[in-house]
């Protein structure tokens, strides 16, 4: 017996949801006081890192090193702080 549902059903049940203002609430708190602090100073300190604070530079070896960094180094830590801050608030 396959339990997958058909795509008819999947449909329904994504038409089934509601409207949960506290989920919103939460997203948006996450968003104004960590996600964009947070990123605002990372991102301002890796172009400050990369071109020394003088310019723009947009070559393909800058991007592909900002973009390393930006994966290896920046994301991972913000991850762990939005689960936890989602975990908590979520309580």
């Amino acid at each position: 017996n396959d339990q997958t549902p058909n795509p008819k059903q999947q449909v329904a049940a994504v038409q089934e949801t509601t409207y949960d203002p506290i989920r919103t609430l939460r997203w948006a708190t996450v968003g104004l006081t960590l996600h964009g602090p947070y990123f605002l100073l990372s991102f301002g300190k890796l172009d400050r890192l990369m071109l020394g604070g003088g310019g723009t530079t947009n070559s393909l070896l800058v991007v592909a090193k900002k973009t390393a960094i930006a994966q290896l180094v920046i994301f991972p830590p913000y991850l762990v702080a939005l689960f936890t801050y989602m975990g908590v608030m979520e309580r």
